[in-house]
């Protein structure tokens, strides 16, 4: 995976979009990646697995019948980060 800083993504932009057509570019600033740069095709990938795990999630709720109050909250608390009581 390809690295530059983010002062470098700034004034290398067109070669930053050139390289991420072919592997994803993590953006770093003081030593420390803050960003990932990937292809629409890498993001539509991603996005389609996660599809799929959450499908599948689904699935497995559905063959154990209706999710309990703890197995909901707990699903919110993935889905959002936090959950109210």
């Amino acid at each position: 995976m390809a690295k530059l800083s983010s002062k470098q993504a700034q004034s290398r932009f067109g070669e930053l979009i050139d390289v991420a057509q072919h592997e994803p570019v993590v953006i770093e600033r003081h030593g420390r990646p803050i960003a990932v740069v990937l292809s629409v095709q890498d993001y539509e990938r991603l996005e389609a697995a996660q599809d799929r795990l959450w499908a599948e999630r689904a699935e497995k709720a559905l063959e154990r019948g209706f999710a309990s109050k703890e197995e909901t909250k707990k699903l919110f608390e993935d889905i959002i980060g936090a959950c109210p009581e």
